[in-house]
């Protein structure tokens, strides 16, 4: 049975799908350019060149050239998805936006810690389904980015203290769970759940075009399921609130797992991971599907 989508609600003439999808086009064509006029200008004020020091950052790289990479990450990240999802909402929603949003109603501890417990829960499975997705050859070009993109990673993630642990906690895990969340299940899936009115499908699309958008092949299906778990927890607890607090604890997890030193994981995405034994996989997919029943039922009571 298909989850009930509750308050279908077309405000105005721009809710409809030619005209919101507009919208958004343009409000992420702005973001974009803003993003990239920020960064130019950030790159002559402090006279870097941006091409350079993004194939330069490794592991190596000096504390300078680690932050200003954060920075240049804070900039893109906040423009390609918080400010045109913001944004996008308040120009057809008016002051309705953030009711539009569901982030009006603080969730429930419940919700919250059941969250937390079903990507907890979904660690071992994404592991194992990462294993499986190494095995898919790749074209060239797209191991020269995944090795690319990997060195970059592994470079923002040596922290050297506790500021630089917070700054990188909030460019990797809360700008992304805040902003990725907006703009994935606040607003597309939301509105492929109206349009289509089909809301599991709308989930999966919505998660397909997530981990597309990240551009890692290597982890693609298990980013995937990230996006459709965090879905049904936006689907079954109506609340926006609790699949970025989800998407917050996934990264921020790993994040802090690296800093103290846990060297099983080596970067927010699930890169360098050593091989999971199906069993382990199996045992995570069925607490995966227990606890998801329970939140499921739960919020349906």
């Amino acid at each position: 049975m298909e989850p009930e989508i509750l308050d279908p609600r077309p405000a105005s003439s721009l809710a409809k799908f030619p005209s919101f999808l507009m919208v958004l086009i343009m409000s992420l064509l702005l973001g974009y350019m803003l993003s990239g006029l920020l960064i130019i200008g950030l790159g002559n004020t402090l006279e870097f060149e941006l091409q350079r020091l993004l194939q330069s950052l490794n592991k190596d790289s000096s504390l300078y050239d680690r932050n200003l990479i954060r920075g240049i990450n804070l900039i893109s990240h906040f423009f390609s998805f918080t400010f045109p999802s913001l944004l996008c909402m308040y120009i057809v929603y008016q002051k309705k936006w953030l009711k539009e949003l569901q982030l009006t109603i603080v969730p429930s501890s419940k919700n919250i810690s059941l969250g937390i417990l079903l990507i907890l829960v979904s660690f071992p499975f994404a592991m194992y389904i990462y294993s499986l997705n190494q095995m898919i050859p790749l074209p060239e070009w797209a191991s020269s980015m995944e090795a690319s993109t990997k060195e970059m990673i592994e470079g923002l993630l040596v922290m050297n203290g506790p500021l630089e642990l917070l700054f990188s906690l909030f460019v990797m895990a809360i700008l992304p769970a805040i902003g990725e969340e907006l703009l994935f299940r606040g607003i597309l899936q939301s509105k492929l759940s109206e349009w289509i009115k089909k809301e599991h499908i709308a989930i999966w699309i919505t998660a397909f075009i997530f981990s597309l958008f990240h551009l890692q092949f290597e982890g693609f299906f298990p980013r995937m399921l990230l996006g459709a778990l965090l879905g049904y927890l936006f689907s079954w607890t109506r609340n926006l609130w609790v699949p970025i607090v989800a998407h917050f604890f996934f990264n921020g997890f790993q994040v802090a797992g690296q800093y103290f030193g846990t060297n099983q994981i080596s970067d927010t995405d699930l890169e360098q991971i050593e091989e999971v034994h199906w069993g382990f996989g199996l045992v995570s997919l069925i607490l995966l599907l227990i606890v998801s029943n329970f939140v499921k039922r739960s919020n349906q009571q």
